[in-house]
């Protein structure tokens, strides 16, 4: 187990796949992880890379690295007693992290309203698609919509490339960026713990964090009504400018740019 400033903080991790990279980084931090599965186990340990490339629970280094630093309970969240049996560990909990569709957990009592009237100090957050309510709250997901729908393949491509389209990020890029801003809105969560006394909901929307990444993006397509061009190599602007990769005498390619004063 890490130690860090979150030593003391205990993290109660109910996510699936695209959520558990919340308490990853919280246990790396040196909060008390314990992570929830399914009976059947997570499906994140179907998910490869595996040792020597042979599948199996146990293998799959995708699995070990995203729940790295987490203890590990089998509980069926959905049976009477296994909801119990998580209602038992939230009330001795500082966080409760979640990736569910929205309002799922309400139908077994492990919504934020019902634990936290057991425990008032009680952070809770939800990372989903598109956040809790709105039109497209229950939408379909996958990483590669998450990306295309929240902006950032919009604003990744090659200019030097004549008709290419958008590029997309490394797999799982979605979800990463969600993950950070669910960690990072539990720590302010925690951190107005500290003042107020109370804990919190928190309401982490992946499509709404994939959004901030696009940086002059959005404002130009809010305010000016344009889209960005997509550059090879560097950021996307709203007009052509100074390339930074060059070839170099060795025949391999250097990155050069200079930040203006």
């Amino acid at each position: 187990m890490s130690t860090g400033p979150l030593n003391g903080i205990r993290v109660i991790d109910l996510c699936d796949p695209k959520g558990q990279y919340m308490g990853r980084l919280l246990g790396s931090h040196g909060a008390e992880v314990i992570k929830v599965e399914p009976l059947a186990g997570d499906p994140g340990r179907g998910i490869g890379p595996f040792v020597d490339d042979v599948a199996g629970v146990n293998r799959s280094l995708f699995w070990w690295y995203y729940n790295a630093d987490k203890r590990s309970l089998a509980i069926d969240i959905w049976k009477p007693d296994g909801a119990a049996l998580v209602r038992r560990l939230a009330a001795n909990a500082d966080v409760i992290l979640e990736s569910f569709a929205p309002n799922k957990l309400t139908a077994v009592g492990l919504d934020y309203t019902a634990l936290s009237a057991e425990q008032p100090k009680l952070i809770m957050t939800s990372l989903t698609p598109f956040g809790q309510d709105g039109p497209r709250a229950n939408w379909a997901w996958s990483d590669a919509i998450g990306l295309a729908l929240g902006g950032p393949m919009s604003v990744c491509g090659y200019d030097d490339l004549p008709g290419t389209p958008p590029i997309r990020p490394t797999a799982h890029q979605a979800f990463h960026i969600g993950s950070h801003f669910g960690a990072a809105g539990t720590l302010v969560a925690l951190i107005e713990r500290a003042d107020s006394g109370r804990g919190q909901y928190v309401d982490a929307s992946i499509h709404e964090a994939c959004a901030t990444t696009t940086e002059v993006a959005m404002p130009y397509a809010l305010f000016e009504g344009q889209s960005l061009l997509r550059q090879t190599g560097r950021h996307a602007a709203s007009r052509p400018t100074e390339p930074w990769n060059y070839q170099a005498s060795d025949g391999r390619a250097i990155n050069i740019f200079g930040m203006p004063n």
